[in-house]
This record gives C-alpha cells, sequence and structure tokens, in this order.
C-alpha cells in the first residue's frame, strides 16, 4: 500500500479547530506508525538553507514570527527526546 505523506499543514496533520494539536508530537506519531522493515525515514537537510529564498534571492538577516517563541517553548516541554523529535538521526 502506498501511502501519501508530506506537508503536515497540506495533508491535516493540524486543525485550526484543535486548541490542543500540537503538530510535533503528532508529526512524529506518524513516523512511529510505520514498521521499520517497510520503512526507514531519512530527510535531506543538505539543500535546506533558511536564507535562500526560492526565487533565488538571499536574505541578510532573519526575522521570527512573533509567536515563534511560544512554539519553541512548547517544543522544549515535549517528553521525547531531541533524537526522537527528528525522527531521522
Amino acid at each position: 500500500m502506498n501511502r501519501l505523506i508530506g506537508i503536515e499543514t497540506e495533508y491535516g496533520i493540524t486543525l485550526n479547530t484543535e486548541k490542543e494539536c500540537d503538530p510535533v508530537r503528532e508529526s512524529i506519531e506518524l513516523i512511529k506508525s510505520y514498521r521499520r522493515e517497510d520503512f526507514r525515514p531519512m530527510w535531506d537537510y543538505k539543500g535546506e538553507d533558511p536564507f535562500r529564498d526560492e526565487r533565488g534571492f538571499r536574505a541578510d538577516t532573519l526575522h521570527e514570527h512573533p509567536d515563534e517563541a511560544d512554539y519553541q517553548s512548547m517544543d522544549q516541554q515535549h517528553p521525547e527526546s531531541f533524537v526522537e523529535i527528528k525522527s531521522d538521526l
């Protein structure tokens, strides 16, 4: 069976109607639901560059959305380890 898995906002990990939705935990549970012999999650981070714009521009600095501090605080309270949150390490 093939399953389509992608960006959490595209495929329904988050819901606007759920106040207690934790997309990190939900994504971890999704990855963990696969049997190891069927699937080994590996992401290639080599091409990622938060300073690079898809149009070819490069930013000198990055600005965080004001609610980013709230998400960082939530991430620090997860019972999962850093390795488990990363899922592919």
